[in-house]
């Protein structure tokens, strides 16, 4: 037992930690350690409160009541369109924020952020710590067979999605201080896009589960490939700014 339990902690804790060794690199000056360790374990025991609210949210829409008959299909099943209010109105929203919320409230007015790109990189060890969060509270309840194959899977999916789409929120926050006239719009289009995304990628999973279509489980991975080429390119220009933004 104890043995199952230290390979799945291994297993939760890789996938994200690779992806960390890899964005971490394209810091200009290395963040410091205690810093980066206070972010990753917040936002890992945040995946706790998500799921909390998540459930609790989830719980309210009664689909019973014949205001919302609309949310099932002819055989009383949630529709596409129940799974595509839940996973964007719901988990997506409440996900990016919490994420956000544990950079905004640990590190955000520090002096360790002293340039542009270490705005990302703490979104990114946020989001890498809530992708290990969700890892652990997953294995623990799966198959030991199937431990390894959802840890390889993760890894190139549901890991590298929350990681992209909190570096988008990272990067428009550099930019926002950076473009103080463009400060609100930028943040609009990092939060929307990032919350979009994160729905979208989920809502394909959830399509491949309704439909088994093996044709439509390339769908979120593609997704999510695009979002790591423009990712990169948004950390490649935000390095290139000038550590004079205003953090307030």
């Amino acid at each position: 037992m104890e043995s199952n339990i230290l390979l799945y902690i291994f297993l939760a804790a890789t996938p994200g930690l690779i992806w960390l060794a890899f964005f971490i690199k394209k810091d200009n000056v290395p963040e410091p350690k205690m810093e980066i360790f206070k972010v990753f374990y917040i936002g890992m025991m945040i995946v706790l409160l998500a799921a909390l609210i998540e459930i609790q949210m989830i719980r309210h829409i009664d689909l019973s009541s014949p205001s919302v008959s609309y949310l099932l299909d002819s055989e009383n099943n949630p529709t596409l369109l129940f799974y595509g209010i839940k996973y964007l109105f719901i988990v997506a929203i409440i996900e990016e924020v919490l994420k956000y919320f544990v950079v905004r409230f640990i590190v955000l007015k520090k002096s360790s952020i002293d340039e542009p790109i270490d705005l990302p990189i703490y979104m990114i060890t946020a989001a890498v710590g809530f992708a290990v969060g969700e890892n652990i509270l997953l294995l623990f309840f799966a198959n030991p067979a199937d431990a390894t194959g959802i840890a390889i899977t993760r890894f190139i999916g549901a890991n590298l999605l929350h990681i992209v789409c909190s570096a988008i929120i990272g990067i428009s926050l550099a930019m926002s201080f950076y473009y103080l006239k463009k400060r609100y719009l930028l943040l609009f289009l990092g939060f929307t896009l990032s919350i979009v995304a994160h729905a979208l990628f989920d809502i394909c999973l959830q399509l491949f589960i309704m439909n088994e279509d093996s044709i439509i489980i390339l769908a979120p991975y593609t997704l999510t490939g695009l979002l790591t080429i423009l990712v990169l390119i948004g950390l490649r220009i935000v390095k290139k700014m000038k550590g004079v933004c205003k953090i307030d």
